[in-house]
């Protein structure tokens, strides 16, 4: 008699999950898979630095223009810096981490100059940045002074470059 008992009990909740399981699987009731990834355009420095900061995962950020980004000037870049003065993304920043992106030149030149023995550019956290070029020309291309390197990654980072032109030079203070 209690063995009867328990399988009406059971009988029920099997059918509920059951149902839920086969709704599931059709795509009733499941929740959504991510959002479509963003675009966005920067046409200056701190505009760039913010969108590349807070990008979401496979977002694109997208040069605007020629941008020249000079860290040795007081005051031209704030907020998304690393500690050392170079652009810093860190995906294990527990307050903003950044996330795997790609950042389009579009046919533009970025110019990134530190004055200092920092890299350009600094990849942590697991972050992987693909540098693409979309322009027809294939013109795109990073300019990097710095009395360190152009970029710099932690082990479990990537950097992607396709069909990007890269030039590094050392800082001269000249504006290079």
């Amino acid at each position: 008699d209690k063995a009867k008992r328990r399988n009406r009990t059971l009988l029920p909740a099997a059918a509920a999950a059951l149902l839920l399981a086969l709704a599931g699987l059709m795509g009733f009731g499941a929740p959504a898979t991510g959002a479509e990834a963003a675009d966005y355009t920067a046409t200056d420095g701190p505009e760039l630095a913010r969108y590349m900061r807070t990008a979401a995962e496979g977002d694109t950020v997208r040069l605007g223009g020629d941008i020249d980004i000079d860290l040795t000037v007081p005051g031209e870049m704030t907020g998304f810096l690393g500690e050392n003065g170079h652009l810093f993304l860190d995906g294990s920043d527990p307050t903003a981490p950044a996330h795997p992106q790609t950042l389009d030149l579009a046919g533009h030149t970025l110019t990134v100059r530190t004055g200092s023995e920092q890299c350009c550019f600094a990849l942590k956290g697991g972050i992987t940045l693909t540098v693409i070029d979309s322009s027809a020309g294939k013109t795109g291309r990073i300019v990097g002074a710095s009395n360190g390197s152009l970029f710099v990654g932690e082990a479990d980072t990537g950097l992607v470059l396709d069909g990007v032109a890269l030039e590094y030079t050392d800082f001269d203070g000249e504006g290079d």
